[in-house]
């Protein structure tokens, strides 16, 4: 079964070009452009990873995972955080079990699939920095060299 991402965030251009690159690695998308559409889809879709932007309008990534913890009958899937500035989000949200990973808006889709799929990898919860760590560090080579 392929695996189902739900990807929050408030840029068009940015939700777009993730959801069809998405699509076109094998995962069914779902897209919301703010908390309120993130929970409801989040609700109806059951997500296996949460692609969420860290300053998403109508609660944040905070608001949202809040919500959706609070939900009785929800599962909170597995969060990856992105923005332009996370350097301190991940301690931010540490009491949300479901963030496994706040990383900087990525240049290279690519890196981003393999954090996914390292995200689905991991059990239940299990935060992936070290692994990420060496892709995140490409990340800022190729910005470096850009």
């Amino acid at each position: 079964m392929s695996p189902r991402l739900l990807i929050a965030d408030s840029n068009l251009r940015s939700r777009n070009v993730y959801a069809r690159f998405f699509k076109s690695c094998g995962y069914i998308v779902d897209t919301a452009a703010d908390g309120l559409e993130c929970i409801e889809r989040a609700t109806d879709c059951e997500p296996d990873v949460l692609l969420v932007e860290a300053d998403l309008p109508w609660g944040g990534v905070d608001g949202v995972l809040t919500c959706l913890a609070d939900q009785h009958d929800a599962t909170v899937p597995k969060a990856v955080v992105i923005g332009d500035e996370v350097s301190g989000t991940m301690d931010r949200l540490a009491y949300h079990q479901s963030v496994v990973r706040c990383i900087p808006r990525p240049r290279r889709l690519r890196d981003l699939v393999r954090c996914l799929h390292w995200v689905r990898a991991a059990g239940p919860y299990e935060r992936v920095t070290p692994v990420w760590n060496v892709v995140s560090r490409l990340c800022d080579v190729s910005r470096d060299i850009a």
